[in-house]
């Protein structure tokens, strides 16, 4: 005769165990929520304290397994080796951040002795190590400390010539023939060399191309900056002039103002590049 297979009954679930399922989700629920609203504060400090020539914008990262926290960033190099260099990258925070440094990984190829060549990755170890904990100078915050260090990497010899981190192989051709890293540097400056407007696939850091309204504000600044006189009256002489000839009302200020920054760097790399990584 015909035997019907059985299918197992399902094992109820306790109540205690739903319950305990239901305020662990809670808690992590919780710890996303801490870690959002510290993080919103350390970006409202980031964009007042920001090195120039660094950009950053948060966005979320949504995933079946677990939701993610990154930042996407792209710093301009005006100097050194690596001048000319469109470096983008992505900050991405651990769950129990601040107690763990972030991880910071390069879109792009960069030959760095700092910098694994595979896959982007920064060693962060100069500034997370804890015998390095009262060596570096700077912001007490984290991410603070990581942008910091990001742009110092491409601006000071010190970090060229590292031969005990990801990429030992850059430090040594430092040590051994200078003309030959600054070469591979180039190189690698000149394929990161694209252009601001194109962003990455899932980048939140977007620029808007210059309209010949900013360009106008943009030759006058240089103007009046290239001018003999007080520096401590040029800002305010410049002031009048956008606010009392530029503008003829309020609708436009505030998209035109948040460009100004970046497209003085942008255009006059030569005025940034005086900063050297400070």
């Amino acid at each position: 005769h015909n035997m019907m297979s059985k299918k197992p009954n399902p094992q109820p679930v306790s109540i205690e165990a739903a319950k305990k399922t239901h305020r662990s989700s809670e808690k992590e629920e919780e710890k996303l929520l801490e870690l959002e609203d510290l993080l919103q504060f350390e970006y409202y400090l980031l964009s007042k304290f920001t090195p120039q020539g660094v950009y950053v914008t948060p966005h979320y990262e949504e995933n079946p397994a677990s939701r993610k926290i990154i930042w996407d960033c792209v710093i301009f190099v005006y100097a050194g080796p690596y001048k000319g260099g469109n470096f983008w990258f992505f900050i991405c925070f651990p769950e129990d951040y601040p107690k763990s440094w972030p991880r910071v990984q390069f879109h792009s190829r960069i030959d760095h002795p700092l910098i694994q060549i595979s896959d982007g990755t920064l060693d962060l170890q100069l500034i997370s190590s804890p015998s390095k904990k009262n060596e570096e100078v700077g912001p007490d915050s984290k991410v603070m400390k990581v942008i910091t260090f990001v742009k110092r990497i491409f601006y000071l010899e010190e970090y060229w010539k590292i031969t005990n981190s990801l990429n030992p192989v850059a430090g040594e051709r430092y040590l051994k023939d200078k003309n030959d890293f600054l070469s591979n540097a180039r190189k690698c400056a000149q394929e990161a060399e694209r252009s601001p407007y194109t962003h990455y696939q899932n980048s939140t850091l977007k620029f808007s191309e210059i309209t010949p309204d900013i360009q106008t504000i943009l030759d006058k600044a240089m103007e009046i900056y290239k001018e003999p006189g007080s520096e401590s009256e040029k800002p305010t002489y410049f002031l009048k002039w956008l606010f009392g000839s530029f503008f003829s009302g309020l609708s436009c200020i505030k998209d035109s103002i948040q460009q100004l920054n970046f497209m003085l760097f942008l255009l006059y790399p030569s005025d940034a590049a005086d900063e050297q990584g400070g």
